[in-house]
């Protein structure tokens, strides 16, 4: 993905599990641009696009674009304006 500012978290999703599909979220250090360990989120209901959450973050895809956000602060946009990249 690639978000504002030029941010790009690697998500990998693992649907291997059909009850407990999930989104393994990278996010790299800016300054070493290490990768830290990743935030496993699992899919949830949802009305409206793709939502996966592990109660802290909420991963929320719609049409083409994605946010992070907090899970109990949905206006708390970590990263927005996220657009899939294909490599």
């Amino acid at each position: 993905y690639n978000c504002a500012d030029n941010f790009k978290p690697e998500v990998v999703y693992d649907n291997r599990n059909p009850e407990k599909p999930t989104a393994a979220f990278f996010i790299s250090d800016m300054l070493t641009e290490a990768k830290i360990d990743p935030y496993v989120l699992t899919l949830m209901p949802s009305a409206s696009g793709v939502k996966y959450t592990d109660g802290k973050y909420l991963w929320w895809i719609q049409d083409n674009q994605a946010v992070l956000t907090d899970a109990s602060d949905l206006e708390n946009r970590l990263l927005s304006d996220c657009i899939e990249i294909e490599e």
